[in-house]
């Protein structure tokens, strides 16, 4: 906690600040304040909206220093704010897909080291001389937690396994549901708690036992054997909508703790089971949505997500995610359909925008190519031109899933896009730069001009890419550059000719590029600096594979795709932070390289 006036950090209990004294007003006991906990988040897709919403608000700038406070749910946001604008907080998260509980108190005589802070412009008019304009600021005080998951091009987090976490989720869905239709006996009503039944001559009593016994289940969080009692009393009194009712909300608890657990395809079939009883929720082909994109199926999530959208046509996120899906699957029309509607209500997403001008260039070149569709890859190529370079380059594909597929112990399950292109062709389309030999984007791009027999370049070429398509399912967006395109160049084989010239010259001058400042892309890099930053993205993972052995990569690369930053990834993969490994990197240059 820090002191709103001078911004010194004080402890929760204490009543002054040792600082400046606390000039300001402490809440009198009688003040009614709020602590405000997030329980968790309606769906999948809330996660970014609030963590974006939080990071705007938060005394923490940084969203990596944001994420780095999340372990478990439920999360004090802040504690002893003023009801009034605890309320207005409340409305604003969930808004956002947030599931927020507020807990009202009195102040007590005890007081806390802290004033309540009153209404922005209250505080920015009456802000003393020197006060901090960081404290000035500091409204909330966040201690979050972190939900890693998920899913998805930038897509997955996980899930509390609070139960009242999922609880409240699924009541935030259960109260979009619309009424039956009139006549519909077997249709579920719009759900809300598990409802008991009353004994009745006109009811069967077995029936009626079971489903109370499964009312009494679904309080314990017992979902599974809830959903058997409800089965079981639907059998008795078929079409009671109250069981229906019932069954309808513990096959969603259910589902939905299949999602928390990562068990994705569990949460598809309970989800499934869900609306046989009542098909009213588009929610649902969301979750089952973002769950297939867990396990990386993305042809059966972009089947969800359709549905999805063809009942909930104003979900712009999901427009977004079907139109990524789309385009990585080189399905280029139909996916800059679903890109340009939300860019229409994004119109400052610079990378969406990026991604449509790029698909609009795609489709003006590719017109007319052709496809060859290998076990593992779909190659497109101008049949005039690259009709034998397609053929020979599903090969080299073919033999590389299988060479890093058994160094990685990974295999991509969906088809990976392969585009062959002319040398002005593919700058056109890429806007890379000249020293760029291919381009690895959610699709391999290789200029191959009129090649028309294998070689050692465009096997390296090949591989080289590969590598990042495996890297990008293995871990989304969360590797460090310089690990991705050290491995790209492991897997190539030898190194090539400059490698050993720049090693030396970064040996001589002990001058090279930070790890951390390579964690970025390369693409804005110089000939120059690039080919110094490629030298230390091979040698650091030349390095790390000779010291540590593959296991380590893996395993490196594994905690990386869970969510942990970089150098907590390293210190448990190889036992240092960037700062051991540059240390250890630079003795390995001179053991290999002097």
């Amino acid at each position: 906690m820090y002191c709103p006036e001078c911004a010194n950090k004080i402890e929760p209990e204490t009543v002054l600040c040792p600082v400046c004294g606390m000039k300001g007003d402490l809440p009198a006991s009688t003040d009614q304040v709020c602590d405000i906990f997030l329980m968790g988040f309606s769906d999948p897709l809330s996660y970014d909206k609030v963590i974006d919403f939080l990071l705007q608000h938060s005394f923490l700038k940084s969203r990596e220093d944001l994420l780095s406070r999340m372990s478990s749910l439920p999360v004090p946001l802040t504690k002893g704010m003023v009801s009034a604008r605890a309320h207005q907080l409340r409305e604003d998260l969930e808004s956002r897909g947030g599931i927020v509980e507020l807990r009202n108190r009195q102040m007590k005589d005890r007081g806390i080291a802290r004033k309540i802070i009153k209404e922005e412009e209250e505080s920015a008019a009456h802000a003393p001389a020197g006060t901090s304009a960081r404290a000035s600021r500091v409204y909330l005080f966040l201690f979050l937690l972190s939900l890693t998951a998920a899913v998805y091009l930038a897509y997955f987090h996980d899930f509390s396994r609070e139960r009242k976490t999922v609880q409240r989720a699924v009541q935030k869905i259960a109260s979009r549901l619309t009424p039956p239709a009139p006549g519909k006996e077997a249709v579920t009503p719009q759900v809300s708690a598990p409802e008991k039944i009353s004994a009745s001559e006109n009811l069967d009593q077995e029936g009626v036992r079971l489903n109370n016994e499964g009312v009494s289940l679904m309080d314990q969080g017992a979902y599974e054997e809830a959903v058997q009692s409800f089965e079981s009393a639907r059998k008795l009194i078929p079409g009671d909508a109250t069981i229906l009712q019932n069954l309808y909300r513990a096959w969603l608890m259910q589902g939905y703790r299949h999602l928390q657990g990562k068990a994705y395809e569990q949460s598809i079939q309970s989800f499934k089971e869900a609306l046989k009883v009542s098909d009213q929720s588009p929610e649902l082909y969301k979750l089952m949505g973002m769950s297939a994109l867990s396990l990386q199926d993305e042809s059966r999530a972009a089947g969800y997500f359709k549905t999805y959208i063809k009942r909930a046509p104003d979900d712009l996120e999901v427009d977004r995610i079907l139109g990524e899906i789309l385009y990585k699957q080189n399905k280029l029309e139909e996916g800059l359909k679903f890109l340009k509607i939300y860019l229409a209500g994004n119109p400052d997403d610079s990378r969406i925008r990026d991604m449509v001008n790029k698909a609009g260039r795609e489709a003006t070149v590719e017109q007319g190519f052709d496809t060859r569709e290998g076990e593992h890859f779909d190659v497109r190529f101008d049949g005039s031109q690259n009709m034998e370079a397609g053929y020979l380059v599903v090969e080299l594909l073919e033999g590389a899933y299988r060479k890093i597929g058994a160094e990685l112990n990974y295999y991509p399950s969906e088809h990976v896009v392969t585009i062959l292109y002319s040398d002005e062709e593919f700058r056109n389309v890429t806007q890379t730069p000249g020293w760029a030999k291919g381009l690895y984007d959610g699709k391999i791009r290789i200029p191959i001009g009129g090649l028309t027999e294998k070689s050692r370049t465009l096997e390296r070429v090949v591989t080289h890419e590969y590598t990042h398509a495996v890297i990008h399912q293995m871990t989304g967006a969360r590797c460090p550059t310089w690990l991705n395109e050290g491995l790209a160049q492991y897997f190539e084989g030898e190194p090539e000719d400059g490698i050993a010239g720049n090693a030396g010259l970064i040996l001589k001058t002990r001058d090279f590029i930070s790890l951390k400042k390579l964690e970025g892309s390369f693409l804005n890099l110089d000939a120059k600096a690039a080919a110094m930053a490629y030298t230390e993205s091979y040698t650091v993972v030349d390095h790390i594979i000779k010291a540590h052995g593959i296991y380590a990569v893996q395993k490196l690369l594994s905690d990386l795709s869970g969510g942990a930053d970089v150098e907590s990834a390293l210190r448990s993969a190889v036992g240092s932070d960037y700062n051991g490994l540059e240390e250890d990197w630079l003795k390995y240059l001179a053991q290999n390289y002097s």
